[in-house]
């Protein structure tokens, strides 16, 4: 018999396992009482920002904006009737497999756009993943959640009548009668006002899925099917080793090139509008010189939370350097493996063999790209979403590359070298349309309004 039981404010960032968990519990408890449950925003980085936690998680957490950054945008545009379903599908994708930290870690981008996809919200929301325009409004949500309750608390947190409590931390969601015990139960701890907290040690592993016949809320909350072509992708990916071993190459052959240059060449413009020669060359160089936390902070203020002003404030301070200092810093760390904390090896790869492009072609040098690497680039790039959005910009046009196995899309048809396709996919599209062939030229020469001269000399 459903019993009336009030409303429950729950808060969550899409990242936190345990809040997938509750949301799930709380919406088994929907299916036998009438239970009104309001979802609300927190943030795991706003969480922790002030405490003393280890290195290796404030790395993970600083990969856990976008999601709540960009829930955030599709609130303020769309209402707090758009946060559940966005929610649900990011968390089913994010938990659904046997590794959410590596998702988290990896693969966030594609997370972001295949669940706005899902729920039909307008893909430019994604451009919140990078941008800190929203994080005044999801402060103010998360100051919300935290204020009955003061620091020292994590996430979920839930309001229930007078009381507020993070929690329940649980690590599977509790099923038919037994969720509504928990619940039962979690009521009278928050109503005797003397309760202080309940704590023990952490019993078995964690089990996020959402796969048994006894769905959790209205609708559906189920498991993502594979993907056999994302699949068979990944299979043929270049290796840890190879990609390490492309990138040492391409850093050291680009500060032999860079070496030669005029100091008139390395003032002229790149690929990357606003960048010169030197500004590109220098990001390339401080990427294996990762900064400290503090410095990271600072610039992040000073761009306002903007990745991409940030990415070109900080290279355009580098390269103030003369450069005989730039092209020593991409010899002496030509083979280091340090990352910042916001990137992978992956992109690392596409992101030196695209950077070398950007200075070359300009300068109407040549700098081969070995078309392995190129592949496994361009796979990269077309599986993530931010900052890129290939599947999305390109769509309705099937790529395929001409001098290696590479496809991919559907649509009218869009041929040539994968060096090209790979400057496309990273939105250098002026510079690849004129050495690609087939009708898929004409469509993005109108999508993007690329001038006819240049698009035509395919």
């Amino acid at each position: 018999m459903s019993r009336s039981q009030g409303r429950i404010e729950l808060y969550v960032d899409p990242c936190c396992p345990f809040a997938w968990i509750a949301y799930q519990w709380l919406g088994e408890v929907r299916r036998h009482r009438t239970v009104e449950l309001a979802l609300h925003l927190m943030s795991l980085p706003m969480l922790n920002e002030h405490q003393s936690i280890s290195l290796g998680y404030r790395q993970l957490l600083a990969h856990t904006w976008g999601p709540a950054r960009v829930a955030a945008a599709a609130v303020q545009q769309h209402g707090l009737d758009a946060l559940p379903p966005l929610y649900e599908a990011m968390a089913r994708r994010i938990f659904g497999g046997a590794d959410h930290y590596g998702v988290i870690s990896e693969d966030l981008e594609s997370v972001i756009v295949d669940a706005l996809s899902e729920v039909g919200l307008p893909a430019r929301l994604a451009d919140a993943a990078g941008s800190g325009d929203c994080d005044g409004w999801l402060r103010a949500s998360h100051k919300a959640a935290v204020a009955p309750m003061g620091d020292g608390v994590g996430t979920p947190i839930i309001h229930l009548g007078a009381a507020a409590f993070f929690g329940p931390v649980m690590t599977a969601v509790p099923r038919g009668s037994e969720a509504l015990q928990v619940f039962d139960g979690l009521r009278l701890l928050a109503g005797y006002p003397r309760l202080f907290e309940i704590k023990r040690p952490l019993v078995g592993s964690l089990e996020l899925g959402s796969t048994g016949p006894e769905s959790s809320r209205p609708g559906f909350i189920g498991p993502v099917a594979m993907d056999i072509t994302q699949s068979e992708r990944e299979e043929r990916l270049m290796d840890r080793e190879q990609s390490w071993q492309v990138i040492t190459e391409q850093r050291l052959g680009l500060a032999r090139l860079l070496e030669g240059l005029s100091e008139t060449e390395w003032e002229q413009p790149s690929l990357c509008v606003g960048w010169r020669v030197r500004d590109v060359a220098a990001h390339v160089a401080m990427a294996p010189q990762v900064p400290g936390l503090g410095s990271m902070l600072a610039d992040s203020i000073r761009a306002r939370g903007n990745f991409h002003r940030l990415n070109h404030d900080v290279a355009v301070r580098h390269a103030a350097r003369p450069t005989r200092e730039i092209v020593a810093e991409l010899r002496t760390y030509a083979d280091s493996r340090r990352l910042p904390v916001v990137t992978n090896y992956r992109n690392i790869l596409f992101d030196v063999l695209v950077h070398a492009q950007d200075i070359v072609i300009p300068l109407g040098r040549d700098y081969p790209m070995p078309s392995e690497a190129a592949r496994a680039g361009a796979d990269r790039v077309w599986t993530m979403g931010w900052p890129f959005w290939a599947r999305h910009r390109l769509r309705g046009v099937r790529l395929l590359a001409s001098d290696t196995d590479w496809s991919a899309g559907a649509g009218v048809e869009l041929r040539g070298p994968i060096r090209m396709i790979l400057l496309l996919l990273t939105r250098r599209t002026a510079t690849a349309l004129p050495y690609l062939s087939g009708p898929g030229v004409h469509t993005l020469t109108e999508r993007f309004a690329v001038p006819r001269a240049k698009a035509d000399q395919s």
